[in-house]
């Protein structure tokens, strides 16, 4: 294999890079003199009529700028309109040098060979003037195309062959290498890392995979499409191994540190980068995909101007969260980013998507009272009524919202809350529920109820459940006893002795709690007798209001008679609530007990005197009738003692 001394330093090898697949384009000749654009598939999408019958054609490394070559002049073309806008000589070639191939590098230069020559020569567009090339074809071959940039550093050369054309590898290091056969063309292109190799029977063979290792071999090819016409070059903005490549990364600020909540700004950042290894303008970014429920502010910049390879630009967008979005839990947002490279090639990014999650935060609070609460109140019959203030203290709608009676200590029945559930209570929301109750006795005796709830809800799905909240009732005790002792009424204003005397002990609830093991006891009794038992024996429950009577009774000794009466004193207790004993104030019933009536001397009937004469004194002078009186007297008082202590020993 011939090398030739370079003319030039052999540039760096470049990464690979892969790049998107776009037109390729055919110099149509015998002829019919046309620039036809095709696609990777083979399908014909543009095609525009050509000035002259052009040996072949390549865009310069911005894969903008076409140019055709023939009797060693460069045309410079509108690809748009397949016109020629000026033509340039090319200086520095040999005699008889008949340029036949060209293809641009990523320098900016053109390579150019011929099928006689191995040499390969370096083409400045501007000028015209031809260098050597730093390497060239073996001997026995000559240029039968075009100079490919490949991603790996090489530069693929379509050489001559017998029936074949030979497709060789350029090192970086000038070495040349045969790496296989291909059907015969007369031209070559690459897009998106595939070799099309256009020939000149109409055929549009493409090699996918080329070796890289040295060999002779026929390199598998598939036919895209046969057209019939005659090909005489080719060629893409590819071609110099320049290509576009966008990468988009998507984020949304502020990061949450705590949880979103509806009415926050988020900021959504658009990173569009250049992969690329040719600069890209234009560069746009589209939205493809949004969950959010409310409206995206518009991406700034609309546009950005060149963007150079390796270089980034950042676009933004603004949005406010909804509730719906916080309910969701997560805001996505998907996007594109677009640029034109070359002509009017484009390139389009991998989608990027941003998603926000949102961490549910549900919270309910829960107030509840009662009214009336005063200790006044707190009475038999009293209507009372619970309101539950539930508030959503969280940042996402709870549903389903509803009042959980804990703990209850009333002895009623207290009604069901009303409503029985709120369907949905947004983030600082608030709803009320009311409940009634109406005291027992029970409540009273006890001093307190007390009342706790909770609100519960589920937010996504997930329980919430609220503090609980007590509402506590009290009143104050007043425990009271009222006793009235009275004595039956004695016939005639008083009793006699040996008369029953009937007591009654009436002991009433004056106060507002129950007392139980309610009785009578005696205090003082007056009678020289023995009191009855208190009937009944045992004890009693009295609510407030209520009132129970004992009897007891007692009958009168002439003793009693002698006192004239006996006084009987009592009081009635019992136990309060809270083990809280109770005693009424005394009471005092009085009965009246009539005297024992005095003995009378028995007298002899005097006869009737003529006139007031003076009685005659019999068994004594007149003198001793106070003393007989006095010992009359004194017989009846021992009599009557012997009478008493006979009773009593009767008794």
């Amino acid at each position: 294999m011939g090398l030739v001394a370079p003319a030039v330093a052999a540039p760096a090898a470049q990464a690979a890079t892969v790049c998107a697949a776009g037109s390729i384009y055919a110099n149509v000749g015998s002829g019919r003199l046309a620039l036809n654009e095709y696609s990777t598939t083979g399908t014909l999408l543009n095609s525009v009529p050509l000035t002259r019958d052009y040996y072949d054609i390549a865009f310069l490394s911005d894969g903008t700028t076409l140019y055709g070559v023939r009797v060693n002049v460069l045309w410079r073309i509108d690809p748009t309109t397949g016109q020629e806008i000026s033509g340039t000589p090319i200086t520095g070639l040999p005699a008889n040098y008949d340029a036949n191939a060209l293809s641009a590098l990523p320098t900016g230069d053109l390579l150019t060979g011929t099928s006689n020559s191995t040499e390969i020569f370096q083409i400045n567009p501007t000028t015209g003037v031809a260098t050597p090339f730093r390497a060239s074809f073996p001997p026995g071959f000559g240029s039968a195309g075009d100079f490919l940039s490949l991603n790996d550093g090489d530069i693929l050369a379509v050489g001559t062959g017998t029936n074949v054309s030979t497709l060789f590898r350029i090192k970086p290091d000038n070495s040349v290498i045969e790496v296989g056969t291909v059907p015969t063309t007369y031209g070559a292109a690459q897009s998106g890392n595939v070799i099309y190799l256009p020939s000149g029977g109409g055929e549009i063979p493409a090699v996918r995979n080329l070796p890289t290792t040295a060999s002779a071999a026929p390199i598998p090819v598939d036919t895209l499409a046969s057209t019939g016409l005659v090909f005489f070059g080719a060629t893409a903005p590819q071609d110099s191994g320049l290509c576009a490549g966008l990468t988009l990364e998507k984020t949304v600020a502020p990061a949450a540190a705590a949880p979103y909540a509806a009415g926050q700004a988020v900021t959504f950042s658009f990173r569009v980068t250049n992969s690329g290894n040719t600069p890209v303008r234009d560069v746009a970014v589209d939205e493809t995909a949004f969950t959010g429920t409310g409206q995206l502010g518009p991406i700034s910049p609309s546009t950005s101007g060149s963007l150079a390879p390796g270089a980034s630009t950042t676009f933004t967008a603004s949005y406010v969260l909804t509730q719906a979005d916080v309910d969701a839990g997560v805001v996505t947002n998907t996007a594109e980013a677009t640029a034109t490279y070359f002509q009017r090639s484009t390139i389009t990014s991998q989608p990027s998507t941003a998603a926000l999650p949102i961490q549910a935060a549900g919270s309910l609070s829960l107030q509840k009272s009662a009214s009336p609460a005063g200790l006044s109140a707190y009475t038999v019959g009293q209507n009372i009524t619970y309101t539950f203030d539930v508030r959503n203290t969280g940042n996402v709608t709870v549903k389903d919202v509803a009042i959980r009676e804990d703990a209850f200590t009333g002895s009623g029945v207290m009604s069901a809350p009303t409503p029985a559930t709120v369907a949905a209570l947004a983030p600082g929301e608030a709803t009320v529920f009311t409940a009634t109750y109406t005291l027992t006795q029970g409540d009273i005796d006890r001093g307190t109820t007390s009342n706790t709830a909770t609100a519960t809800g589920t937010a996504r799905g997930i329980p919430v459940t609220s503090a609980a909240s007590r509402a506590l009732l009290s009143g104050t005790a007043a425990p009271s006893l009222a006793l009235d002792k009275t004595a039956a009424p004695a016939p005639g204003g008083a009793f006699h002795v040996g008369d029953q005397i009937s007591y009654r002990f009436t002991v009433a609830n004056t106060g507002n709690v129950t007392v139980t093991g309610v009785g009578v006891t005696e205090g003082a009794f007056t009678g020289t007798g023995t009191m009855g038992a208190v009937s009944p024996s045992g004890t009693t429950t009295l609510a407030p209001g209520e009132s129970t009577v004992f009897t007891a009774t007692y009958t009168a000794t002439s003793e009693d008679a002698t006192r004239g009466s006996v006084s009987n004193t009592a009081t009635a207790s019992g136990t309060a609530p809270g083990n809280v004993q109770t005693v009424s104030a005394p009471s005092t019933a009085v009965a009246r007990i009539a005297a024992l009536p005095v003995p009378q001397p028995s007298t002899s009937p005097t006869p009737a005197s003529a006139g007031r004469a003076n009685l005659a004194v019999t068994g004594g002078n007149g003198a001793m009738a106070p003393v007989l009186i006095g010992a009359a007297l004194l017989l009846v008082v021992a009599g009557s003692g012997v009478l008493v202590r006979a009773r009593r020993r009767r008794l």
